[in-house]
């Protein structure tokens, strides 16, 4: 049995709205890292080492915009530079 693929929706980035406290919520904020909200909500509980900071506000998960910037950053994976032998 074939598992339908989920589409997600193509966010133009520029245009994520901040509320006043400059909180995204999770709904908007999953799109901007490439992931389904779901997935945040797994990090969250299980692996929260993996999961960006957040603020919960009562049952609401918010996520600010500057937070998520430096989650990307600690995130990214620089390669070994190795020497090229010419022969």
């Amino acid at each position: 049995m074939k598992r339908k693929r989920i589409q997600r929706k193509k966010i133009d980035h520029s245009k994520i709205e901040e509320n006043e406290l400059g909180l995204i919520p999770e709904e908007k904020a999953a799109p901007l890292i490439e992931v389904l909200p779901w997935t945040m909500k797994v990090w969250r509980s299980r692996f929260p080492e993996k999961a960006p900071p957040y603020v919960k506000i009562g049952r609401n998960i918010f996520y600010r915009k500057e937070d998520l910037i430096e989650w990307i950053k600690r995130k990214t994976v620089q390669p070994p530079q190795t020497p090229v032998e010419v022969a």
